[in-house]
């Protein structure tokens, strides 16, 4: 069976669909299947893009990278620029390419399974929409887009048209699945495959010394509450920022934020302003090094805005319970993320205004080791026995065998 799999990020790249799309390549290449993948230049490396090859085979996978303009990323106008680019570069790749039997479409950036609906419309090749971000429904919860504007309609009837002309919906999360019934989507067309992540990146090998990153920012002796990855407009950090202010003053508590995105920015310009002297930040590390920076934090902060329910699910909750670090999450008690933590007995939920309720987790999880380390070895379980890469990768084997009829 031949795949393309179209995503504006993959290997090297460090976004977190990149991974995903990696992995999914990798195995299912594995699997026997033959993989290509359309994907863009890297725009989160820090090394020059221009190295790298616009044609490779990696392992296997043959790779097209195809020309996307590197705009500020952000602001608004250079995401548009960047995405349109992407657009017209990947679709005029996909046009040239050998015919194949399914296209797999993520859904970064927005509306990118349009080029699959037009690939099934010109070879008849069947789509399958992974669903990572459902839009408009973001642009519009967030206040990005007004829901009764000319816009906001023209990417409704866009989606429609993705959800309709799609052979297959992969969600990843029972709330997506949930949001997706209620646009009216048949059951029989939605599949859920949660996310995933790899222990090779999580888990650290037996004898590894001093962690680099703590002993980096000389916090060997702290203990730290680490957030890691994207801080994007779906991630709620007023409570976090009301916590790093309670607890500022406090020396053995360290606030360890790595990645990046606009809240960043935010938050960075924030702790200038307040000079908080147990506030610290990373970029994003290499995916070689992840094991280091994930295993630098005491605890996995994840914060997830009441508005994005159903709508997304943040993957780094897989890479935390993958490295066995306890949760703690901020986020209404109906989401995936909360339901994930409170199912697995992984950590503390906390709903996003309550404050009392996080300080009070804080200080559970920080004077109470025999606490975390149920936390910890619960989240090993989970992990091993439903979200481990192996396992949700052979689901989509499956799944992708059961589309064509093999």
């Amino acid at each position: 069976m031949r795949i393309i799999l179209l995503n504006q990020h993959f290997y090297p790249e460090i976004a977190a669909t990149s991974q995903l799309a990696t992995d999914l390549a990798q195995d299912l290449e594995k699997a026997n299947f033959e993989i290509v993948v359309v994907a863009g230049m890297p725009s989160y490396l820090e090394t020059d893009c221009k190295k790298l090859a616009a044609q490779e085979v990696f392992q296997g996978i043959q790779i097209y990278r195809v020309f996307t303009t590197s705009w500020n990323r952000h602001t608004k106008l250079g995401r548009i620029l960047n995405y349109l680019s992407f657009y017209a570069c990947a679709f005029w790749k996909l046009i040239w390419l050998k015919r194949a039997d399914v296209i797999i479409s993520m859904s970064t950036p927005p509306y990118l399974t349009l080029l699959g609906v037009c690939l099934k419309w010109l070879k008849k090749t069947k789509v399958v929409f992974w669903l990572q971000d459902v839009y408009p429904d973001l642009a519009i919860a967030f206040g990005v887009i007004s829901p009764h504007s000319w816009l906001s309609k023209l990417l409704r009837y866009l989606s429609a048209l993705i959800y309709r002309q799609s052979d297959a919906i992969v969600a990843i999360g029972n709330s997506m699945v949930q949001h997706l019934h209620a646009q009216n989507i048949p059951t029989a067309k939605i599949t859920q495959i949660d996310n995933w992540a790899d222990p090779m990146d999580f888990i650290l090998p037996q004898a590894t010394g001093i962690n680099p990153i703590r002993e980096q920012l000389n916090l060997q002796d702290k203990f730290v509450i680490l957030y890691s990855g994207n801080m994007g407009i779906v991630h709620d950090f007023k409570l976090v920022q009301a916590a790093i202010q309670h607890f500022q003053q406090d020396t053995q508590i360290a606030f360890l934020f790595i990645g990046d995105g606009k809240k960043k920015l935010e938050l960075q310009n924030w702790h200038q302003e307040q000079q908080i002297p147990n506030l610290y930040f990373l970029p994003y590390q290499p995916r070689d090094q992840i094991k280091y920076s994930i295993q630098a934090g005491n605890i996995a902060l994840i914060t997830m805005d009441p508005k994005a329910v159903g709508l997304v699910v943040p993957s780094k909750f897989y890479g935390a319970i993958a490295a066995g670090r306890p949760i703690l999450a901020i986020g209404p008690k109906n989401s995936d993320l909360s339901k994930l933590v409170e199912e697995n007995d992984c950590g503390i939920a906390v709903d996003n205004e309550d404050l009392p309720g996080l300080l009070l987790a804080i200080e559970r999880l920080r004077t109470s080791p025999d606490l975390c380390q149920r936390y910890s070895q619960n989240a090993t379980a989970a992990f091993q026995q439903k979200f481990a890469r192996g396992i949700a990768t052979q689901k989509f084997a499956e799944f992708l065998g059961s589309i064509l009829g093999h």
